[in-house]
């Protein structure tokens, strides 16, 4: 069961199968922005260049130009279709002719300043950026990539806006945090939730913060949480859905990896969290022990997962997808991986998986067998063709420094 593992796939989701979930790319431009090669944007070969982030706000700045910005990592299926199939087009190019792109690695120290101080929490997210004096303005914002076609008409409109889009919730972060919430029993219908909604909205902007002390404060009311837990499924997946923005929130914006780490465990242990949910809030809770440099702890929680399935093949992957990705435990990730691939053979994510962590072994012979088969299962994968092109591209020879004097 090949599952959507990028940062936009709902935690409500299952998440057997293809584990990636997590979630719960760029080369410079001489001139910091975008650029095209070859000159006429008409070409096979046409595609959009991406600068890197300082050096396209300053030109953005300085030009008064509009700048896109495309916050992205590499494990990021949806980001890599992003490249694939929009930003090495032609119709990219043409619709970014003018405008400042960059592109920002997630997982850089420089990307996730970068992500954080946009408040962005989801991947591929891709913002749309507007001089307004001395800084840049957000006109728009595009979370996810659901097709080249419906990507470039979003990025279009957004660049004919001159000031933010106005907010969807009547109130702000601030004004609820002043009045009285709630009372548990008046947690009857959708407007509670539809409250929730709009403070996890503000979690992206300025009123971050004031909206994050008031959804603590429900996930911290037991009697508030037993209240929504008993309301109807629909209602209680958007208190879901809010919540996880919060935990996200912590990690991505806040960078306090714990507090996320305590937000998932909470998810995890409410019970108005389906148990085909749960492996997503387990995934994330351990993501973030990880990201807190508590490897061991997150080991822990994984293990338990698969204790308590039974040794489940689909815990087994989705515990793998942590530990390659966090660089935890690559043995026993590897060890569990051979075992789902062997008895799944049309398993491609597994086989992914593996050649990602030939990659970090640095045999990319392993790394191109693996890609390439997990490509011939599911042929045309952006994300299994960059991999297999880059485990192609020979490692630079050695300087006569690095081969020393030894014969």
């Amino acid at each position: 069961m090949h599952v959507p593992t990028c940062c936009q796939m709902p935690l409500v989701q299952a998440v057997s199968g293809r584990a990636g979930l997590a979630c719960l790319i760029a080369t410079a431009a001489a001139c910091g922005g975008a650029s095209v090669a070859p000159s006429s944007p008409s070409g096979p070969d046409v595609r959009v260049e991406l600068a890197d982030f300082g050096s396209a706000s300053a030109a953005a700045l300085a030009s008064g130009r509009p700048f896109v910005a495309v916050v992205h990592a590499d494990w990021c299926e949806p980001c890599n279709e992003l490249h694939m199939r929009a930003l090495e087009s032609a119709a990219a190019a043409r619709a970014l002719a003018g405008v400042e792109v960059a592109g920002v690695d997630f997982e850089s120290a420089a990307g996730a300043s970068v992500a954080a101080e946009w408040k962005v929490l989801g991947l591929p997210t891709t913002l749309v950026l507007r001089p307004h004096g001395t800084s840049l303005i957000e006109v728009g914002r595009i979370e996810g990539f659901d097709g080249a076609k419906d990507w470039l008409a979003a990025v279009e409109a957004a660049l004919q806006r001159r000031e933010p889009e106005p907010g969807r919730c009547p109130t702000d972060a601030a004004a609820f945090t002043a009045r009285n919430l709630p009372a548990a029993v008046t947690v009857t219908d959708e407007a509670f939730a539809a409250q929730l909604e709009c403070l996890a909205a503000d979690l992206r902007g300025a009123a971050g913060p004031d909206a994050a002390r008031v959804l603590q404060a429900v996930m911290d009311d037991p009697v508030r949480m037993n209240a929504l837990a008993r309301q109807p499924e629909p209602v209680c997946m958007r208190a879901v859905a809010a919540f996880r923005l919060l935990g996200r929130w912590r990690t991505r914006v806040q960078r306090d990896h714990a507090r996320a780490a305590e937000v998932f465990a909470a998810l995890q242990q409410w019970p108005g969290l389906p148990a085909r949910a749960k492996p997503g809030a387990l995934y994330w809770r351990a993501r973030s022990l990880a990201k807190a440099g508590r490897g061991s702890e997150a080991f822990a929680v994984l293990q338990q997962h698969v204790t308590a399935t039974g040794g489940a093949l689909e815990a087994k992957e989705l515990a793998a997808d942590l530990l390659v990705h966090e660089h935890v435990e690559p043995a026993r990730a590897h060890a569990w991986l051979v075992e789902v691939a062997d008895a799944q053979p049309a398993n491609h994510w597994a086989q992914y998986l593996l050649g990602e962590l030939a990659m970090l072994q640095s045999n990319p012979i392993e790394a191109v067998a693996r890609y390439e088969t997990a490509n011939r299962i599911q042929p045309d994968n952006a994300l299994y063709l960059r991999h297999l092109a880059r485990a192609k591209v020979p490692p630079p020879a050695p300087t006569r420094a690095e081969e020393g004097t030894t014969p």
